[in-house]
């Protein structure tokens, strides 16, 4: 059972927030370092960063190879718990706020690929009230080479459940115009509660030599 942030939101009115917040929050607050799609070795390996084990954001606030915005003060708590054999992040908000996860830019170049596969599940606790998208943001670079954001392909986790009670999953192929050169991909929710999120999967789903 998942149950660490279940409890925090139970007592959460009688913690004391955690100091040193701004009203908008970006951990961290510089870029991340860009990612490379080539080699797709193995072809269907996820082009996403794995979430550490037994990270906490009270002893760590920068959640190694992802980048968090929250607005205002009011996250409780983060952190990752493992569930039958995958990892999850959770995070607690104690009223309605945006959390943001994102990943850093993924370069496709040397990689034809045409198509991609988002897949994830999320948990909600009972008191959750919310909306979870799941997004893939593109990119095609220009001459000069800066990027020019080309489209945002955004996908709310809903109605699809998993085999688990209370947990919802998404699986979404994105078709990538031939122009696109870098991916980004974020989960974007505003939600008061406790949200866990497994480990996302996007990889690719076909390339210019066929499907994989």
């Amino acid at each position: 059972m998942l149950l660490w942030l279940v409890s925090a939101v139970q007592d959460s009115h009688e913690r004391p927030l955690k100091t040193g917040w701004s009203e908008d929050i970006l951990v961290p607050s510089h870029g991340l370092e860009p990612l490379s799609a080539y080699p797709l070795v193995p072809p269907d390996r996820n082009l996403l960063p794995t979430f550490p084990v037994n990270w906490n954001f009270a002893a760590n606030n920068l959640l190694p190879g992802w980048r968090c915005r929250v607005s205002g003060r009011n996250l409780w708590d983060m952190g990752t718990v493992s569930h039958n054999g995958a990892t999850w992040l959770g995070i607690i908000l104690v009223d309605l706020r945006l959390f943001a996860l994102e990943s850093p830019l993924i370069s496709l170049t040397g990689t034809q690929v045409q198509s991609v596969r988002m897949r994830g599940r999320v948990r909600r606790s009972e008191d959750f009230e919310g909306t979870v998208i799941f997004q893939l943001v593109t990119y095609s670079e220009k001459p000069d080479g800066t990027l020019e954001q080309v489209a945002v392909n955004g996908f709310e986790v809903r109605d699809t459940r998993g085999e688990e009670k209370d947990t919802f999953s998404i699986n979404r192929k994105v078709e990538l115009p031939k122009r696109v050169t870098h991916l980004r991909f974020r989960i974007e929710t505003t939600f008061k509660g406790a949200l866990y999120v497994e480990q996302p999967f996007l990889t690719a789903e076909q390339t210019a030599r066929g499907k994989k």
